[in-house]
């Protein structure tokens, strides 16, 4: 048996039986009592002691009141989380899960087969386990388990107030020397705490840092991670730069691990692409990514163009298999900054990057210099996508010898009259080819390019391998005497180039294709091209007659433009003078690149264009979910006027008083669907910015009908729009379209003292509209607010309302049913109720009464939880309030009927299984007075102190993109 990572066997012996006798050695020697709190948190439950837990923990232990062992019961018996982390696994599982939780580290079968077969004789219990792991552990496991605990204390102890990602993040990236007195500085730039506080990678950095999955980081200024510091980004995480000189650079030495997947890809952006502002063609928004390695260069040690940073040869010494890391499933978009003239950033850079290194499934858009440039090298890379490079897409110099294999270059804006390819590819200079010469093999292969598609010079060489070319267009002049020299497809430029002759074909070869020539032919003289349907001078393929004439000495070069039925039948002229004789197909097309490997690619950064809407829409509109929408100040849809939005369409307020009113006798058809739904948010929910709590970023939704209204026609409350009857005339099942599969997010935007937006506003709106699945999340105001009306609600989600979840008021009549309310951060001394309901006024009910009809609803408050006032009436069925807790006022009581009238009219009411009525705050605290609680005791179905009677489903609300409760 082979103890590698334990101690001998008859120590594992004893070690066994004192588990199984409950005894808690926990190196009691070596540790505090908080450390030993903070062992035991690690082992069960995976993460830090929380404060309160730990101080009592220590106080009952140090007092002898507990016993470690009572703890380690309590973590085993009544967490949760103990559950979900081992409660579940067989005898193997558990063991190899606790390998890798406790010492980050796969099982040695030895020592997993010894633990199994303890658990299997009895020896030990599997929930002792764990306690079993750490204390018959070799050292340097033990020294792992120690490293925990000491991040646990910084986290616990600390005055930085750790977030829970933070701590995460900590664990993973502590090293073995870590102590207690190495707790981060999350204020030091170029550290793993600064990047864990605040989200941003600046400075240059010499300790590892682990980005968090799914996370989104900014990128401030030069960035440096230097020799022997490592980079590690997860799938599905986004990185930025803030600025235009903002930029990655992986220094010689140095590593990064960005491993995306295809459903899931690491992202390099710009802040104005995460804010939403950024369009499909944009340039040079930021830096770029450069890696910087110890590989081969035929000009030795150099400085990379943008920056001081060195690649290249250490002390004279290159080193061709170098690593730098791993790229897979990365986007790069937008990049290509201009830190002065001649030295620009691009999308990638490598200089000097050795074969060790994985670069795989990378899709490169909008730099505007080159997509990818090489200055030497022996990387490999596999599954490339340029799209829209502003010089050249793919460029290698200095030596540069590795393979690129299945590229798909796209070229859209380029101007191709400066010297802008889909490849420029150099050695040394125009003399000298270097040593060693660059010679690039491409494989699968296709450029679509603008103009001049491939520029070879300065000596080097080039392999290409199923390679095919297509000019698509040009923006230079037909009509100039130049044109086809501007536009031809390949150029050999010098005459180091031509001398060293390492231009070569292999397999596929290369073919080329150009669209933005017409080749003549004609009766009555010579035609562009040949008897054998070739283009006799190379017009549109080369630059001139040696590019052609060393290109017609390669094999496989696929440039037979073919000769036409209808050539041969009108008896036009080949070059020669002569007539064709005989069709002949044209061979210019190969197969090329396996486009269909980019679709993860292509479908991510195809970004969808951002279409400004402001003032009125008087026509009928759709908005496509191919685009974003951004409202920018108060947009009106004007009667007759329909709106319609595409299922899965995302619409964002640019500024704080944005907003979207649906006008009476205007529609709206928001038909989303669970899997598509549609959502209204904020600037800054799309850029990435939100955390889920915020509140009052942009306006909301507000659709105003023509239904019933005690007050008569009434202007909306913070804009100057009307409700209600119009010239007197109410039409009770009026129809203001479909809300459907619809989520408004941070909304609630004061316009002025006591005028704000709601997440939903609904004026007068009838009951032909159809309003189903809808949900408020973070309104500073009202999740919905009902101002008459007579529309029915079916499925409701209301999170983290600023003041009332439900509100409703003159003479709404309609009803809400399978309906979840959450008050989060809502301050209950300010009125604020998950629940507001009024009629008219104080001493009027109002025609009609106000009655809304909630059922099948589980609402929970922040202190009060409803206000019935002003006359209204209410129907309660099925109808659970639980008091969660309260931010000030111990003995904030759940309901309260307000005034006269409301008792008066009598109109409040329970049906079916009526209403239950919880206070965790303080349990006896159900009414707000004697009058309230005598009201209610007349009712029928009145659950006090109860959460248990009700049969409530929650409402299901996992359709909702980014829900947080």
């Amino acid at each position: 048996m082979d103890f590698t990572k334990f101690k001998t066997s008859a120590s594992m012996t004893a070690l066994a039986a004192a588990v199984a006798s409950s005894a808690v050695s926990m190196n009691a020697s070596a540790l505090t009592t908080s450390e030993e709190v903070q062992q035991l948190y690690i082992a069960y439950l995976g993460r830090p002691a929380d404060k309160p837990g730990l101080d009592y923990w220590t106080t009952e232990i140090d007092g002898g009141i507990l016993s470690l062992e009572q703890l380690r019961a309590n973590l085993v018996n009544e967490q949760p989380e103990y559950l979900e982390n081992y409660g579940q696994l067989g005898t193997v599982e558990l063991v190899e899960t606790i390998y890798q939780n406790l010492f980050n580290r796969t099982f040695d079968e030895a020592g997993r087969d010894y633990w199994v077969g303890q658990v299997e004789q009895g020896l030990v219990l599997p929930d002792d386990l764990l306690l079993a792991f750490i204390n018959g552990a070799f050292p340097d496991d033990q020294t792992v388990v120690a490293n925990k605990v000491l991040v646990a204390e910084c986290f616990t102890q600390s005055t930085a107030d750790y977030t829970d990602s933070e701590v995460e993040l900590l664990l993973a990236s502590q090293g073995p020397s870590v102590t207690l007195a190495d707790c981060p500085d999350t204020s030091v730039e170029g550290t793993a705490a600064y990047v864990a506080r605040n989200n941003e990678l600046k400075g240059d950095f010499s300790e590892n840092v682990a980005l968090l999955a799914g996370g989104l980081y900014s990128i401030d200024g030069e960035v440096n991670f230097l020799d022997g510091a490592q980079l590690t980004i997860p799938a599905g995480t986004t990185l930025f730069g803030e600025t235009g000189s903002s930029y990655l650079a992986i220094n010689r030495g140095a590593k990064i691990y960005a491993n995306g997947t295809a459903d899931e890809p690491v992202t390099f952006t710009s802040a104005l692409d995460v804010a939403g502002q950024a369009e499909q063609n944009d340039q040079g928004q930021w830096g770029g990514l450069t890696i910087l390695g110890k590989s081969t260069n035929n000009k030795g040690e150099r400085t990379y163009e943008a920056g001081t940073q060195l690649y290249g040869p250490v002390d004279g010494v290159a080193d061709p298999a170098d690593g730098s890391g791993e790229l897979e499933y990365v986007i790069i978009k937008y990049s290509g900054f201009e830190v002065e003239v001649d030295k620009e950033l691009n999308g990638l850079s490598l200089g000097s990057v050795g074969s060790g290194t994985k670069i795989e499934n990378i899709a490169i858009i909008g730099s505007a210099d080159d997509g990818i440039e090489l200055w030497g090298g022996t990387v490999n890379v596999t599954n490339l996508y340029v799209y829209n490079a502003g010089d050249d897409s793919i460029d290698t110099d200095q030596g540069y010898v590795g393979t690129i294999d299945n590229v798909y270059v796209q070229q859209v804006v380029v101007d191709d009259e400066t010297d802008s390819r889909g490849i420029e590819a150099d050695s040394f200079d125009t003399t000298s080819a270097g040593d060693p010469v660059a010679v690039p093999t491409l494989r699968n292969a296709t450029l679509d390019t603008i103009g001049r598609a491939i520029r070879l010079r300065e000596g080097t060489g080039y392999i290409f391998d199923n390679v095919q070319v297509n000019v698509k267009s040009s923006s230079a002049d037909p009509e100039s005497d130049s044109y086809f020299a501007d536009v031809a497809a390949i150029r050999i430029s010098d005459d180091v180039t031509f001398n060293t002759a390492l231009i070569q074909t292999e397999g596929g070869g290369i073919g080329i294709n150009n669209e933005a020539v017409s080749y003549s032919v004609s009766d009555s003289a010579a035609g562009d091209i040949t008897a054998n349907g070739e283009v006799a001078t190379g017009l549109g393929l080369y630059r001139d007659a040696d590019t052609k004439a060393y290109f017609d000495g390669l094999s496989d070069v696929h440039a037979t433009v073919g000769v036409s039925g209808d050539d041969v039948d009108e008896g036009f002229l080949d070059s020669d003078g002569s007539p064709f004789m005989a069709e002949v197909a044209a061979d210019n097309i190969i197969t090329g690149a396996d486009v269909s490997v980019f679709d993860w690619a292509i479908e991510g950064v195809q970004d969808k264009e951002t279409v400004v809407v402001q003032g009125d829409i008087t026509t009928d509109t759709t908005w496509s979910a191919s685009n974003l929408y951004a409202l920018n100040g108060e947009v009106n849809v004007i009667a007759p006027a329909t709106l319609t939005i595409e299922a899965g369409t995302t619409i964002f307020g640019v500024t704080g008083s944005s907003y979207l009113a649906i006008n009476r006798g205007a529609m709206i058809m928001a038909d989303g669907t669970a899997a598509n739904p549609i959502v209204f948010t904020s600037a800054q929910d799309i850029a990435g910015l939100n955390t889920g709590e915020e509140q009052g970023q942009w306006g909301g939704l507000t659709i105003l009908g023509q239904s019933t209204n005690n007050r008569g026609e009434r202007t909306y409350e913070a804009g100057t729009q009307l409700y209600g009857p119009a010239d007197g005339v109410t039409i009770e099942d009026d129809n203001s379209g479909i809300l459907r599969y619809v989520v408004v997010k941070y909304t609630g935007f004061e316009v002025e003292k006591d005028k704000e937006l709601n997440g939903i506003s609904l004026g007068s709106v009838g009951s032909g509209t159809i309003i189903e699945n809808v949900a408020s999340i973070g309104s500073a105001d009202d999740g919905i607010e009902m101002w008459g009306g007579t529309v029915n609600v079916n499925g409701l989600y209301v999170y983290n309302a600023g003041d009332d979840s439900l509100d409703t008021d003159q003479g709404y009549t309609g009803t809400m049913s399978n309906v979840y309310a959450e008050q989060s951060v809502v301050d209950d001394e300010v009125d604020s109720r998950v629940i507001e309901a009024d009629g008219l006024n104080s001493t009027d009910g109002g025609d009609p009464q106000s009655k809304p009809v909630l059922i099948d609803a589980i609402l929970k408050a922040k202190g009060r939880a409803i206000r019935l006032r002003e006359g209204t009436g209410y129907v309660f069925n099925n109808v659970q309030v639980t008091v969660l807790d309260t931010t000030v006022d111990a003995t904030a009581d759940a309901i309260r009927i307000s005034d006269d009238i409301t008792f008066t009219l009598a109109g409040i009411e329970t049906a079916g299984a009526g209403i239950a009525i919880k206070n965790n705050a303080d349990a006896a605290a159900l009414y707000r007075d004697d009058a309230t609680e005598a009201y209610f005791d007349t009712l029928t179905n009145v659950f006090e102190d109860d959460d248990t009677s009700l049969s409530i489903t929650e409402y299901d609300r996992s359709w909702i993109p980014g829900w947080t409760k």
